[in-house]
C-alpha cells in the first residue's frame, strides 16, 4: 500500500482543530480498541457497515469505477468500500491513522493511501464516482461541514455518501440519561456533534446537494445516520 503526502492548503478552523487531535499516534492505536471492540462496539460497527452498504447498492449493482474514501482513518469504512468499487482511494490528514489501516484485515494490499486534507483534495473536479466521508462530520461545526461537503461535491461526478449525527427530541432525551449514568459512574464522556434535521437540511441547501435517502444505523438508538447525496 503506498502512501503520498500532499497536505497543501489551510484547513478552515472547524477542521484544522478535529484533525489535530487525529493526528496523534497514542488515539490512533487506540481508536478501534475504544470503540468497536466490545459487544456494543461490535454491533454499532456492523449496523454502521450495514448502513453504508445499503447506499452504495442504491447508486448501482456494478461496480463504480473510483471511490474515495475521506477521511478513511483506521480503513474500517474502507473495506466496505472495496465491495464496491474496483479502485478505492484512501485519503485522511493523519499519516498515524493510515498507517493502521496498512494492516487493516481484509484490506487489499493495493489500496492507495493519500495525506491530505478534506478542504483541499487533491483531486480533479468530476473525478471519482462517489466519494464518502464516515465519522467526519459530528466532529464539525455547520461552516465546516458545508465546506467539506462542498470539496466532495466538487470533486465527486455524482454521489456523495456521508454521515451525520442526527439528534431528534428523543435522542436528546437519551442522551441526557447517558450524561447522568456517566456522572453517577465518576466517568468523563464527551459527545460528538449531532444536528438536528432542519440543521442538516440547510447543510444540503447551502452546499447545492440533494438527499436521496437517509440509512439510519439503528434508528431510536443511534444518532448515526448514512446520507445518499446526488449533486
Amino acid at each position: 500500500m503506498n502512501m503520498i503526502c500532499n497536505k497543501a492548503g489551510d484547513l478552515v478552523p472547524g477542521l484544522a482543530t478535529a484533525a489535530t487531535r487525529w493526528q496523534s499516534d497514542q488515539v490512533a492505536t487506540s481508536y478501534d480498541d475504544q470503540r468497536f471492540t466490545s459487544l456494543l462496539g461490535r454491533l454499532f460497527n456492523h449496523l454502521s457497515c450495514r448502513a453504508i452498504r445499503r447506499a452504495f447498492r442504491a447508486i448501482s449493482d456494478e461496480r463504480l469505477a473510483r471511490v474515495l474514501d475521506i477521511p478513511c482513518g483506521t480503513g474500517r469504512a474502507t473495506v466496505v468500500a472495496q465491495e464496491f468499487g474496483s479502485t478505492v482511494l484512501g485519503v485522511d490528514i493523519s499519516p498515524a491513522m493510515m498507517g493502521r489501516a496498512r494492516h487493516r484485515p481484509g484490506l487489499e494490499s493495493d489500496v492507495p493511501f493519500i495525506c491530505a486534507n478534506i478542504s483541499h483534495q487533491p483531486f480533479a473536479t468530476s473525478s471519482i464516482d462517489c466519494v464518502m466521508a464516515i465519522r467526519l462530520m459530528m466532529h464539525l461545526d455547520a461552516a465546516s461541514r458545508q465546506a467539506a461537503l462542498r470539496e466532495m461535491a466538487r470533486v465527486s461526478r455524482e454521489h456523495i455518501i456521508v454521515e451525520y449525527g442526527y439528534i431528534s427530541s428523543w435522542l436528546r432525551i437519551r442522551r441526557s440519561l447517558k450524561a447522568v449514568y456517566y456522572r453517577l459512574r465518576w466517568k468523563r464522556h464527551t459527545f460528538v456533534q449531532a444536528v438536528p434535521w432542519p440543521q442538516i437540511q440547510a447543510d444540503l441547501k447551502e452546499t447545492g446537494v440533494q438527499l436521496v435517502a437517509a440509512y439510519h444505523t439503528a434508528r431510536g438508538l443511534s444518532e448515526s445516520v448514512v446520507l445518499l447525496l446526488r449533486k
